[in-house]
């Protein structure tokens, strides 16, 4: 028997000084999203991965950020529990 729930995706956008955003979006896969808003919350340098580059930026250089949440599409996986 399978399991299938929904994951809570956060996208979280980071306004900087300059006026500039920075986005940051959970994927099924990846919790880009999630991590990053880990990162500010640490007080850290925060570092948001893209398809190709990376970008870097020290959460004092935030004024403002913004996070949403969105049920994902159905998962699906087996149960390791269930012979299948």
């Amino acid at each position: 028997m399978a399991i299938t729930y929904k994951k809570a995706l956060k996208t979280v956008v980071f306004t900087l000084h300059d006026a500039s955003t920075v986005t940051a979006a959970d994927t099924a896969e990846k919790a880009i999203g999630s991590e990053a808003l880990g990162m500010y919350d640490a007080k850290g340098v925060i570092v948001v991965p893209g398809e190709n580059n990376i970008t870097k930026f020290d959460f004092s250089q935030v004024v403002k950020v913004v996070i949403t949440t969105a049920a994902s599409e159905d998962i699906t996986k087996a149960d390791p529990y269930c012979g299948e």
